[in-house]
Formats: C-alpha cells, sequence, structure tokens
C-alpha cells in the first residue's frame, strides 16, 4: 500500500449532503431552529440517507481505504452542484501525497490493512494546479488492524480538508471530513461502527452533515464473506442518527431498517441494496415525520413516501 484511498461512496453522499443543505436555507427562518420534514424535502432526505448506505457498503470493504471520490461536489455561480469528475483525489499522484509512517506501512497478516500506520497529506506535497484551478490536500488518516478480529480495521480521519480554487472564477470549494470508522467481523458476519462528520463549504455558504450509526451485513451464505474481495449476497441492518446544518436551520434524524435491506452482488458493476425499506424520522418546532425510502429492484428507482405526523 503505496498510497491511502477513501470511500468513493462519498461522492454521492457530499451531492446529496448539498441538495439537502440548499433545501434548508430554502426555509423561512431565522437562526438555527429544526427544519420540518416536508414533501418538498422528503427526496433530498431520502437521497442523503441512501447516500450514508452507500458510503458503509464500502466501509465493510478493502474499499474503505478508497479516497478516489472525496473530492466529487462542483462549484457554480457560489452555488455547491452536482458531482465532476475533475475535482477527484485520484488526480493527485504526487510524490509523497500522502507521506506515511512507518515506511512502508507494516501489514503483518498480509490482509491489506497496516498494522498501525499514518498517512498524513502535506501541502507542499499535496498541491497540484492545471487549467481548472489549484487543489490542496491536508490532513492525515491513521489505519490500524486489530489484532482481536479475523476482519476488521479501525480508521481516525483528522482534519482532512480538500480545497480547490477555480481558476475562472477565484471561487474556493472546500470538502472536510473527520472522524471515526471501526469494522469487525468474520466469514459470515460484519459490524460497521461509523461517527463521523462532513463539510462542504462554497460561495459563502456552509452545509455539515454529523452521522453515528452501526451497520450489520450477514451474508446469505456462511462463510462466503473475503475482506479483499467483493461483497457477496446479504443483508444489511442499519441503525443511529444523523444530523445535518445550513446556515438558516438543520435536520435531525433517527435512521433505521424496518425491513432489512437486500444486497445484490450481481447488480450492476460492484453489487448494490435492491429491496428494503429504509426510514428516517425526525421531530421539529412542527411536530414528527418520517420518510421511508422503498428499494426495488436492481436499477429501477427507490420510491420515497413523505409520512405526515407520526405523533
Amino acid at each position: 500500500m503505496n498510497r491511502l484511498q477513501f470511500a468513493k461512496g462519498l461522492r454521492g453522499l457530499m451531492a446529496a449532503l448539498v441538495v439537502l443543505g440548499l433545501a434548508a436555507c430554502g426555509e423561512d427562518k431565522q437562526g438555527p431552529n429544526s427544519v420540518a420534514l416536508t414533501e418538498q424535502n422528503a427526496p433530498a432526505i431520502g437521497s442523503l440517507a441512501v447516500g450514508l448506505v452507500e458510503t458503509s457498503l464500502e466501509g465493510l470493504t478493502i474499499d474503505a481505504f478508497d479516497f478516489s471520490d472525496f473530492g466529487g461536489v462542483s462549484l457554480a455561480a457560489g452555488r455547491l452542484i452536482t458531482p465532476a469528475p475533475h475535482l477527484s483525489l485520484s488526480s493527485f499522484a504526487l510524490d509523497g501525497c500522502p507521506s506515511f509512517s512507518p515506511d512502508p506501512p507494516i501489514d503483518t497478516d498480509q490482509d491489506g490493512v497496516p498494522d498501525n500506520a499514518l498517512f498524513t497529506f502535506d501541502p507542499q506535497f499535496c498541491t497540484t494546479t492545471d487549467q481548472t484551478g489549484t487543489g490542496v490536500i491536508t490532513g492525515s488518516v491513521r489505519v490500524s488492524d486489530p489484532v482481536s478480529a479475523a476482519i476488521g480495521f479501525d480508521l481516525d480521519i483528522n482534519a482532512l480538508r480538500f480545497a480547490f480554487t477555480s481558476a475562472s472564477s477565484s471561487e474556493t470549494l472546500t470538502l472536510s471530513m473527520d472522524g471515526t470508522r471501526s469494522l469487525r467481523g468474520s466469514s459470515s458476519l460484519l459490524t460497521l461502527d461509523e461517527d463521523f462528520s462532513l463539510g462542504v463549504e462554497a460561495g459563502g455558504q456552509s452545509v455539515d452533515l454529523d452521522a453515528a450509526h452501526s451497520v450489520s451485513f450477514t451474508a446469505e451464505t456462511p462463510a462466503s464473506i473475503v475482506f479483499d474481495g467483493p461483497l457477496p449476497n446479504g443483508t444489511l441492518d442499519l441503525s443511529g442518527n444523523f444530523q445535518v446544518v445550513a446556515p438558516d436551520g438543520f435536520f435531525s434524524l433517527v435512521l433505521n431498517t424496518p425491513v432489512p435491506l437486500t444486497y445484490d452482488a450481481s447488480c450492476g458493476f460492484e453489487g448494490d441494496v435492491v429491496a428494503g425499506v429504509l426510514r428516517a424520522a425526525a421531530s421539529s418546532q412542527q411536530g414528527a415525520a418520517a420518510v421511508e425510502v422503498t428499494l426495488n429492484g436492481c436499477g429501477v428507482q427507490p420510491t420515497v413516501v413523505f409520512i405526515g405526523s407520526t405523533t
């Protein structure tokens, strides 16, 4: 392992976070008030919930160390918009970015997870400029391999930042991430605990996500999980909390899976969830409500349903 990478699913999660943050900004609020769930913002909340699941799916495999799409959110006229491939961190093929200690990382059991390695992004080595603008990565990530688990890792993300300044507009987009991830498991069952924050800032606006949840994955066929390979068919249960904070308001939600999610390894190029129900519930000054996302099959758009007062 000579470069550090991290969850490709963060690109979609960042894009959903931006949409939901702008929805919060659209509310007629004064100060950081709780924003009610409505039929209008339900699709954005559903997208964010699905994005959290997709990011967690990658956390169950060696793809947990894939940083290639962390920078996948674009900037236009001071507004945050959809993913943009030219902002991908995979373009940072620079010597010394990141540096790692020890060098080379030690992987005693040869499972792809370093025993204990610190990856550091130094702006001296992690700055690149092309016709689109200048990008800089800073921060560090520590990866360690727990000796107590057949399959597992501990990930400590410390002030990881990606700042991109557009050459055409001089606008700066900043993506940030802090937090932890811990995986424990066997060849039949995996448990992932995540507690992290994501931030997007551009054009004087900022949107932040704080998420703390647990995911369990049970293989359909016992003893079929191989950590350095793709996930087999199985089911996912997820429970926890997330909060989105925008300048004029915030969403605070509880997420669970009243019907466990079915993961199909043959769906698409890398597998995906194809059945089950995600539920995001919230209480605000306007009352309690929920959004339910039903997965409808491989390649089929999920159904998002707004549920009115749940009190």
